[in-house]
């Protein structure tokens, strides 16, 4: 087992203990909650606090290895919800039923306590079906092979011309003219793509029954990107089988093959999700939080619902997983104080609860819920069920705030993003740089050689911003070719000098086009003013 899955183990066991320490007095409050309901019968909040303590213990029971325990804290909690829905008096046969159901839990509780976690079906089942992080990535991702790109190429011009139109995109690449030296090189360190041309190997299928010959050698395939002379289905078949991500014929595009470059290297390298988790139960909540966080993501805890509205604004989650019940806030009164928040109107709101009875779950799905969890849930299931929301929700708002040709982010969210800047930097009494890039005479661009190849400029320029900025940088399209740059924490010298960076950079970039190449245009870099708070309105 790696240090991963043992840390993992080692977390688990801890959780494991303290919840068993913890149960004794966590009986001792039921225990006492049920006397001060006998004492007043009538009292809705007693049979309120009642209810939602059987029930947080009941769930956390069977997430904790303890099922007699959840089970026994499930019986109490049924039948005080029942007196709760049927308005109904706690007579002297209820009386009777429950304590006996509380005799019952005390000594379920006696039990696991008494045996320890060593004896316990916990640890070892829950960490089997936590899955490691080695299971999500085999070859561990080499930290020098990241955005590195191996190109076989016999045709020594072109292979510069690709050579160097990928190194402006901030990509690392080695060209070969072999294929056997192409092979030593891919089995010493995996790229993270291959661009091969079939012309390399004497003939198409020699080419790609090399790549596949390579491929069976790696323990993960690597993208490979064939470029040929034909574009025939056998051809483009074979080249899928030898695991092909893409297939370019000649005249090599050399804009679009970027393209492609960038849309392969993103697959599997988005930013971890963050996820909120709301839940009055210390331990269940640490422990769905460690489930998320060996999967990559990032979460944040709150125990207490009152204080949720700071943490949101802090993390920005992309899922909330909210307890049904919880002290001074339900659950479903938390979703709709949520959803009050114009930037929560759309976020994946999932209920995490014991809650079995379908109605409530239905009734929770109607006031602001996306999904309902029921605990137990086994680890690799509340992954899946997360993981499917939030790219869901992040594809959804991509579509939303970017703009659809270059993926930036478009008029109006940039806008919305500077003024948060603003407000960031006067709160914390620090600086913020606002730059309009133009791109000089693009209508004779679009006029000479079309549109499609002035879209090919937009989107070269807005991918060299996206590589050259910082991740605390953020970039927009203002419109038509205007592009706007916020740099946080920046003076105006150090974001002219960037920006001039980019200016030249994406001056000796090449286009191709039917009538020929062209060089792109030049593009002025305009400080904004010192009122920026104008361009907001």
């Amino acid at each position: 087992m790696g240090s991963a899955s043992e840390s993992i183990e080692e977390r688990l066991k801890a959780l494991h203990i303290n919840y068993l320490q913890g149960l004794p007095a966590k009986f001792a409050v039921i225990d006492d909650q049920w006397r001060k309901l006998c004492e007043s019968p009538k009292s809705h909040e007693r049979l309120t606090e009642l209810h939602r303590s059987t029930h947080t213990m009941a769930g956390s029971g069977a997430t904790f290895g303890c099922p007699e325990v959840g089970s026994a804290a499930r019986n109490i909690e049924s039948n005080i919800r029942l007196l709760i829905e049927s308005d109904q008096p706690l007579d002297e046969q209820k009386v009777n039923e429950i304590e006996t159901l509380i005799d019952r839990l005390k000594e379920e509780i006696d039990a696991v306590t008494s045996r320890g976690w060593q004896e316990g079906e916990s640890i070892e089942t829950l960490v089997a079906e936590v899955p490691s992080e080695s299971e999500h990535d085999e070859q561990g991702d080499d930290e020098g092979s990241r955005g590195l790109i191996y190109l076989l190429e016999q045709d020594e011009p072109l292979s510069k011309e690709i050579a160097l139109q990928i190194v402006q995109f901030g990509h690392q690449i080695r060209c070969f003219k072999h294929p056997d030296a192409l092979r030593s090189a891919v089995l010493e360190q995996v790229p993270q793509i291959v661009i091969a041309d079939l012309s390399s190997f004497g003939s198409e299928q020699s080419g790609v029954d090399a790549i596949h010959q390579m491929q069976e050698h790696l323990s993960e395939p690597v993208p490979v990107i064939f470029v040929s002379e034909k574009s025939e289905m056998h051809a483009r078949l074979e080249s899928v089988r030898a695991g092909g991500a893409a297939f370019f014929t000649k005249p090599l595009d050399i804009a679009i093959l970027i393209d492609r470059l960038d849309q392969i290297g993103r697959e599997g390298g988005e930013e971890p999700f963050r996820i909120l988790i709301v839940d009055d139960s210390v331990s269940q909540s640490k422990y769905y939080a460690m489930i998320l966080q060996q999967h990559g993501m990032i979460t944040k805890v709150v125990n207490n619902p009152i204080e949720v509205l700071e943490p949101i604004q802090e993390l920005n989650p992309d899922l909330i997983l909210i307890d049904m019940y919880m002290p001074e806030c339900n659950g479903l009164e938390l979703a709709k104080v949520i959803r009050q928040l114009n930037e929560c109107v759309s976020l994946p709101i999932v209920f995490l609860s014991s809650e079995t009875s379908v109605d409530k779950q239905l009734v929770a799905m109607s006031q602001g819920g996306d999904d309902f969890l029921t605990k137990p849930i086994k680890p690799n299931h509340l992954i899946s069920a997360v993981t499917s929301r939030v790219q869901r929700y992040r594809t959804i708002r991509s579509m939303m705030l970017r703009d659809s040709l270059t993926g930036l982010y478009n008029h109006t969210t940039i806008k919305e993003q500077l003024k948060n800047a603003l407000h960031r930097a006067e709160r914390h009494d620090g600086v913020v740089s606002f730059a309009m890039i133009d791109i000089d005479n693009f209508k004779s661009v679009n006029d000479t050689y079309g549109h499609p190849v002035g879209d090919r400029v937009i989107k070269s320029l807005s991918r060299l911003l996206q590589q050259r900025m910082r991740r605390s940088d953020l970039v927009g399209r203002y419109g038509g070719e205007e592009f706007a740059v916020i740099l946080p924490n920046t003076d105006k010298q150090t974001a002219v000098r960037v920006l001039d960076s980019v200016r030249e950079v994406f001056s000796k970039m090449q286009h191709s086009a039917e009538q020929g190449s062209l060089m792109s245009p030049s593009v002025p870099v305009l400080p904004a003013s010192q009122n920026m708070k104008a361009l907001l309105f």
